[in-house]
């Protein structure tokens, strides 16, 4: 499959996942900009056991996105894990911006250091 075809195929199923979770990327404006947060570009996502934990550069922990082997994902209502590492994917190439997502040469997310 082409590039631009598995970054399209990717781009919809973290729109179909967004849409599913009712999730949407909101920027909201701050009460006390003096003391909002800041979350240092490159974001990376490490594989652990059954999520994929993304960090910002600092290490400092973002998000989850938690998966399940494919027999239990329905179970336990989880995505199974090339559908969680699309989702966690998505969110880094959102905020590093496109081909900046932190992945090995077979398409894996970097392990931790």
């Amino acid at each position: 499959m082409p590039r631009s075809e598995k970054t399209e195929a990717a781009q919809t199923i973290v729109n179909e996942a967004s849409a599913a979770l009712n999730l949407e990327l909101v920027e909201m404006p701050s009460e006390h900009p003096e003391t909002e947060r800041q979350f240092p570009r490159p974001w990376r996502a490490v594989k652990l056991e059954e999520s994929f934990r993304i960090e910002d550069a600092t290490g400092f922990v973002v998000a989850h996105v938690y998966f399940a082997e494919p027999q239990r994902a329905s179970v336990t209502k989880r995505m199974i894990e090339s559908e969680a590492r699309r989702v966690a994917h998505g969110i880094m190439r959102r905020i590093n911006g496109e081909g900046e997502s932190q992945v090995d040469a077979q398409g894996w997310f970097r392990d931790p250091d």
